[in-house]
């Protein structure tokens, strides 16, 4: 079995774009969220946050609800990544293994943009004159604050028809969104 990453550059039409920029702001603001509460309570208590209690506070931030959940668990999981890689750097410190000191996670720049990741089961896969795409569903709240719009969609790379599609990355730069396709063949 071979895994492989695929990187493709797509120009979205411009209603998809401002979606996707609303999605890559509330993707950020959920990330420095998570960040501020588990700075927080490693400076309470010098422990970490888990996924689970990241994901289970903020279940009703307005970030959070806008996005698939799927997708908002993955940026809460980036954040509990981020810390346990944190604690780990610490720990080897503490035990004269690393000699630098290491810096808890930084908050993103407010306002800006993060990814945007969907676990291939979130992601479905439509055939349409020709070609394939990827419906990329919004959460309960972005379904009404896009007025009825229910999921996006975006070109399936052609190279990758016969491949088994496993998970969707979207990064945004400048007008163009950039995405990761880890797949499965």
């Amino acid at each position: 079995m071979d895994i492989g990453t695929q990187k493709d550059l797509t120009k979205p039409d411009a209603i998809t774009e401002q979606i996707l920029i609303i999605l890559g702001i509330a993707s950020n603001s959920l990330y420095n969220t998570g960040v501020y509460l588990s700075r927080q309570r490693y400076f309470k208590d010098k422990k970490a946050v888990s996924y689970a209690k990241l994901c289970s506070e903020l279940k009703t931030d307005e970030n959070y609800k806008i996005m698939h959940s799927q997708a908002g668990q993955q940026t809460l999981r980036s954040v509990q990544e981020a810390f346990s890689s944190f604690r780990e750097l610490e720990r080897m410190s503490k035990s004269g293994e690393l000699k630098q000191k290491p810096r808890l996670p930084h908050y993103r720049t407010k306002g800006g943009l993060y990814q945007i990741t969907y676990p291939g089961q979130a992601i479905k896969v439509i055939e349409g004159d020709g070609c394939k795409w990827l419906e990329i569903p919004l959460g309960r709240a972005g379904k009404a604050f896009f007025e009825g719009i229910k999921y996006i969609t975006l070109p399936y790379p052609k190279r990758m028809f016969e491949k088994g599609q496993l998970e969707t990355q979207t990064q945004l730069r400048g007008a163009r969104a950039k995405t990761r396709t880890l797949i499965l063949s």
